[in-house]
């Protein structure tokens, strides 16, 4: 998913991947990962979902239709942060609204939203451990 997300970015921004530099290639790098989380084979950082602990969800009205919430899940912008949608215009703060409903069904039950990303919830993992406050992770090493 890294590598698939840093090729979307590329070609939403026009670029070659030959024509970017080391540098342009970091800095763009640095945008995906504040989305998805660098593989490891080390069984202290086990990705978050692969172990399991990891869900990405959102809501869905009766008759099942995905409730729009304001950008698709692993949409790479800003519009993904859970609160993007917070202090915007009354046409948008339904969006801001679903999102908060997801986030305290989820919570209630002992999940942690990623913080930026709307649709991601962990339970037992390093994040949610460190949101949680609770000293390790029942997948992985909280350090």
């Amino acid at each position: 998913m890294i590598e698939h997300t840093y090729q979307q970015l590329l070609l939403d921004k026009g670029l070659s991947p030959r024509a970017v530099s080391a540098s342009k290639r970091q800095a763009l790098l640095s945008q995906v990962y504040q989305f998805w989380a660098p593989s490891s084979s080390n069984p202290q950082t086990p990705p978050p979902h692969s172990t399991g602990a990891a869900v990405d969800v959102t809501l869905t009205d009766a008759s099942g239709e995905a409730i729009d919430m304001g950008s698709p899940i692993d949409e790479l912008s800003s519009r993904s942060y859970p609160n993007y949608f917070a202090t915007s215009a009354d046409s948008q703060q339904q969006y801001h609204h679903s999102r908060e409903q997801l986030s305290v069904l989820l919570s209630a039950v002992g999940f942690q939203r990623h913080p930026h990303e709307w649709w991601h919830f962990s339970y037992g993992d390093q994040l949610w451990a460190w949101l949680s406050g609770v000293s390790s992770a029942c997948y992985g090493s909280t350090t």
